[in-house]
């Protein structure tokens, strides 16, 4: 699960153990926020892709100042997209105060 502060941003490095991922097409969803990114590589890392997500991304997910919901998200390979292949899949939770 990633946890991310509700006055925060998030910059993460995607990768998997057994897959280049600099030549792939790879995605990341966000349903409840209605996020779909392109994820650029990583530059620190050939291999991986980085994904960023900004304060007002973050502020997108319905929350309130009493209830920080779990928000499932995916990582898609779409190199061939007649055949999307999912990659990884998990959950984001938001904390603390939200920016207004």
């Amino acid at each position: 699960m990633i946890i991310i502060h509700g006055r925060g941003s998030l910059s993460a490095e995607i990768k998997t153990p057994d897959q280049d991922l600099s030549e792939r097409t790879v995605y990341f969803e966000l349903p409840a926020a209605n996020i779909r990114k392109l994820l650029p590589n990583d530059a620190s890392d050939p291999t991986a892709k980085r994904l960023r997500l900004s304060r007002a991304e973050i502020n997108s997910l319905p929350i309130t100042s009493t209830e920080y919901p779990i928000f499932e998200y995916a990582i898609l390979d779409e190199t061939d997209p007649l055949y999307p292949d999912r990659i990884s899949e998990g959950s984001i939770q938001i904390t603390g105060y939200r920016s207004e």
